[in-house]
């Protein structure tokens, strides 16, 4: 089993959510051209990872500094059992957080860095930062604070379908 996955996608794009709420605070003082966040796949992977495993999503965060609080509930100790196959499983942690950015790139949200735009670098993704309102990030941000539980339901579905592109 593993957590839902509108809840791996959302912390997938809170990795750009500083960023677009930057830019949509200067809306109308820069350019008018599109502004492009890029994020390399091993930060996506490592917030996104952080977050499941230690509730922050913090991209420095050093693993052997974080304690847990017992009574912290975190979606990996709700299902250690996919928390803690291999990262190159496909149904493990890595595999999932791969599947789930290829989702995302369908859906439209993001793209993969043209090779020639990258130059040394492989694996990298941009947000269009205009792609989600100040209004829908707020959302995803409700949601991605959400306490993790076993049976776990997304309050106000309606408005959370319509920020993630869900069809009913």
């Amino acid at each position: 089993m593993t957590p839902l996955f509108e809840i791996i996608d959302v912390e997938i794009l809170l990795c750009w959510r500083h960023e677009s709420l930057e830019y949509w605070g200067n809306f109308g003082e820069s350019s008018s051209k599109i502004v492009y966040g890029r994020r390399h796949k091993s930060n996506i992977f490592t917030a996104v990872k952080n977050k499941i495993q230690f509730g922050t999503a913090e991209l420095n965060a050093n693993s052997k500094s974080i304690e847990l609080e017992d009574e912290l509930e975190t979606w990996s100790k709700i299902y250690p059992e996919w928390f803690d196959r291999p990262d190159w499983d496909d149904l493990g942690v890595r595999g999932t957080i791969d599947h789930r950015i290829q989702a995302l790139i369908n859906k439209g949200f993001i793209e993969k860095v043209p090779r020639v735009m990258m130059g040394h670098s492989r694996d990298m993704y941009r947000m269009d930062l205009e792609e989600l309102t100040v209004a829908e990030w707020e959302i995803l941000n409700e949601i991605g604070d959400l306490e993790p539980k076993l049976d776990f339901s997304v309050p106000n579905l309606n408005r959370f379908n319509k920020a993630l592109r869900v069809k009913d």
